[in-house]
């Protein structure tokens, strides 16, 4: 059978020039559904890259001047300014898992769409409670709300991907998502600092409207995925999170193991900025100049070496990127200027490159067919549990080991090397991790191939 576009004619103007950005690599995806084209599978892909970018531009817009305002224009002492972070940590916990049951019953475009108009819809909210100074509690609650939302998006997405794109290109795929998310938190700052003069209400009442522009581009661009009938089965639907980790117990190594992976991956935003700026005394210039390094590299060689590396073995690509981060941490401790920072930093860079994506494109391989939502809502729970223990920890050491940088340092390490050393053996059995061993209804299904068995 003839495969079929099934997508609109790619946009012009702004949105048609950054959906050119994420091509530029020479590095499409191919769709595994004979009813997709290949090249509707990578214009769609791109897009949603755009998506993605238009998406956290709109966060971090607010992200980063939020305790300002709540603190320096509002006059919210820090001990409640430091709650918000860990508000918006439990929203990201609780909505994760919740956002992936309802991708795998309503399906991928509705919770995309619907999570970016009700996200719009919050940050409206926000706006006005901001205009008329309403109180500490109103607006925690507020970005708790627009964060649980957030989840929707990440993890629609995600499972969108594994519908549309064979397993050999999803971290290409991934890849361009991330590059998305780079570019977003690059350039939103910047307009934040810009609009910084303007009332802060202004700044929310932006990132409703960017929200509404993401939501557009999904529903315009990012088409319809035809899935099998064997992924909407009842019993499929409805089973419970408790009974597929019960009944999937290789996931549940795989996704524990990952959370010690991103306990490690937690730690450097955070503390490496406090630790730049009281231990190697830089300034705040060349602390962002870290960062930016971090971003660039990601945009230049993400995509590219992705789709190098697309064919070896993806257990051991997330061991390396473990051992990237081990180094990178060990580099911080002995580091006395900017340079010896910067080369940690581009060793962390390029075991990010390496591992960050391959353990979402796993996840997506690991996932029987009618449960790829909730099997990425677990990756996000993961993933979020350490974002938001992480940096508590992280902060907990930093205040102990002070005048130990090197032996701080090791300690952060520690997650990264755990998780590392218990992938190498199951490294040797990657092509056993493919097919699903999933339990329904007390018979086994390991005939059944898993989502990421599609060519």
């Amino acid at each position: 059978m003839s495969k079929q576009t099934g997508n609109r004619t790619a946009p012009k103007g702004v949105v048609g020039m950054l959906s050119k950005i994420f091509g530029f690599t020479g590095a499409p995806v191919r769709s595994h559904l004979a009813q997709i084209s290949d090249r509707s599978a990578n214009r769609r892909v791109n897009l949603l890259a755009v998506a993605w970018a238009v998406n956290v531009f709109a966060f971090s817009i607010i992200f980063p001047f939020l305790p300002i305002y709540l603190h320096s224009t509002r006059g919210i002492p820090m001990s409640k300014v430091g709650l918000i972070f860990l508000i918006m940590g439990a929203a990201t916990i609780i909505g994760s898992p919740v956002s992936g049951l309802l991708t795998d019953r309503i399906g991928r475009r509705p919770v995309m769409i619907s999570g970016l108009l009700l996200r719009s819809l919050s940050f409206f909210i926000l706006s006005l409670m901001a205009l008329k100074d309403a109180d500490f509690a109103l607006i925690a609650g507020g970005l708790f709300v627009s964060t649980f939302l957030g989840t929707f998006f990440q993890n629609a997405g995600n499972a969108y991907i594994v519908d549309l794109v064979r397993s050999t290109d999803r971290e290409v795929a991934y890849s361009k998502l991330r590059v998305g998310l780079n570019l977003g938190w690059m350039i939103g700052p910047a307009a934040g600092a810009f609009l910084a003069a303007y009332p802060f209400w202004i700044l929310f009442l932006l990132t409703g409207i960017v929200c509404l522009l993401t939501a557009s581009i999904v529903f315009y661009f990012c088409s319809y995925v035809p899935v099998q009938r064997a992924d909407t089965s009842p019993q499929a639907v409805n089973i419970s999170y408790f009974r597929l980790l019960k009944n999937d117990p290789v996931f549940l190594l795989y996704i524990a193991i990952f959370s010690l992976f991103f306990l490690a991956v937690s730690q450097f935003i955070p503390l490496l900025s406090i630790y730049a700026k009281e231990i190697v005394l830089l300034n705040q210039s060349q602390i962002g100049m870290l960062f930016t390094l971090n971003g660039a590299i990601v945009i230049f060689f993400m995509i590219p070496i992705n789709n190098r590396l697309k064919h070896t073995n993806i257990v051991y690509r997330i061991v390396w990127g473990g051992v990237g981060y081990i180094v990178s941490y060990v580099i911080f401790g002995v580091s006395q200027t900017w340079l010896h920072l910067a080369a940690g930093m581009t060793i962390l860079t390029f075991g990010e490159i390496l591992s960050l994506n391959a353990t979402v494109s796993l996840t997506g391989r690991l996932a029987p067919k009618g449960m790829i939502g909730r099997y990425m809502g677990i990756w996000g729970l993961a993933d979020g549990v350490a974002r938001a223990v992480g940096p508590w920890f992280g902060s907990i050491i930093f205040a102990q080991m002070t005048y130990h940088p090197l032996l701080l340092w090791v300690i952060l390490s520690v997650p990264a090397i755990a998780s590392s050393l218990a992938l190498i053996p199951l490294g040797k059995k990657e092509s056993s991790v493919i097919p699903a061993r999933f339990l329904i209804a007390g018979k086994k299904t390991a005939g059944t191939p898993a989502t990421g068995a599609d060519e």
